[in-house]
């Protein structure tokens, strides 16, 4: 209410900040409720510490630093616009989405950037690995690629090498 509908109705300057006091504290309650019930469901929002396509893209560029990996061949940290690969974040989750011709070739989702980042490396680390055994034995190629893929993502985290 306005507080000309206020004065219209009798209520004075302080029956007006009494209004806007309740009204404050119903937002304050409503936001706790919700901050209750996400808590209880496991789900968190983005929250002020989000990281931003620029922090998302200097992560990329530190870990394809410890795998020896060239910045070029980095996904765009933004959102899609023409070809090529992007990463960014979609309100509380992450996308990996690859486009050719406009169309989506691949397209990945996760509430964690970490998982989003492993699956970005895994691939780096698979098509370097691929193209550095070029010309070589094909009876032994593909378990070269993977122990040269598992390597490279070891050295980006450890974890990410046992679990390729």
């Amino acid at each position: 209410m306005s507080g000309w509908a206020l004065g219209a109705a009798g209520v004075g300057p302080l029956g007006v900040v009494a209004v806007a006091l309740l009204a404050l504290a119903g937002a304050f309650a409503i936001h706790a409720l919700q901050s209750r019930r996400r808590a209880r469901s496991g789900e968190s929002g983005p929250g002020p510490l989000a990281p931003t396509d620029a922090e998302i893209a200097g992560r990329m560029r530190a870990i394809a630093a410890r795998m020896g990996l060239p910045e070029r061949v980095l996904p765009r940290a933004t959102q899609p616009a023409g070809d090529g690969d992007f990463v960014w974040r979609e309100g509380d989750r992450f996308r990996y989405q690859s486009l050719e011709r406009g169309y989506p070739v691949a397209d990945h989702a996760a509430a964690s950037l970490d998982e989003i980042l492993y699956l970005v490396f895994r691939d780096r680390a698979w098509m370097h690995a691929y193209l550095a055994t070029r010309g070589s034995d094909e009876a032994t190629r593909e378990a070269r690629v993977a122990e040269r893929q598992r390597a490279m993502l070891a050295a980006a985290d450890p974890a990410w090498g046992a679990r390729a």
